[in-house]
């Protein structure tokens, strides 16, 4: 587990509620640090092994996702509470799971570091997006937010699929229709 990247996100958030930054710059930076969680440099060895690729990634944020809450809702939220004018609370946190969930997916899919540059963007360029694409925090942008962590969820389960499992059940229910039996 790669840890450091983790709280070194966590530290620069926290460092960055104090500027004159959008909050979801803030929040894209802290989810920018689980961007290597799923990294695992013994994929193409462990998916021959009993332990499936989604248990395998169930481990990982399991071990993962508490040190980052405690990082958020320890760290990076009481400064933010100490700032005028700090975002909605149940808006910062929709946010955060979102953009988690992206990079989450962006690693899961094989992209590795491409999540955390992608949610930064999403982070800076969310501002600017056209009037029905917004991603800001307030409760009107809510369900933007809930549609963008459904489809990065679902891209997260698809890709956590091991491949080898469709083989296994293949070689379970017999040959393949058109091929001769082994023997």
């Amino acid at each position: 587990m790669v840890w450091r990247p983790i709280v070194a996100t966590a530290a620069g958030a926290a460092l960055l509620t104090r500027a004159e930054l959008d909050p979801t710059v803030v929040i894209a930076v802290f989810a920018a640090g689980l961007s290597q969680v799923l990294d695992d440099p013994a994929t193409a060895i462990l998916d021959a092994t009993p332990s499936g690729r989604a248990r395998r990634r169930v481990v990982r944020l399991s071990l993962t996702l508490p040190v980052a809450a405690v990082l958020w809702l320890g760290v990076v939220q009481p400064l933010w509470s100490l700032q005028p004018g700090p975002p909605m609370r149940a808006a910062a946190d929709l946010a955060l799971a979102t953009l988690v969930g992206v990079v989450l997916a962006c690693s899961a899919a094989g992209a590795g570091m491409a999540g955390a540059p992608l949610v930064i963007a999403v982070g800076v360029f969310s501002r600017f997006a056209p009037e029905p694409w917004t991603l800001r925090l307030t409760a009107g942008d809510a369900a933007h937010w809930a549609i963008v962590l459904v489809v990065s969820v679902a891209v997260l389960a698809v890709a956590s699929r091991d491949p080898a499992a469709r083989w296994r059940r293949r070689a379970r229910s017999g040959p393949l229709p058109g091929h001769p039996a082994p023997g």
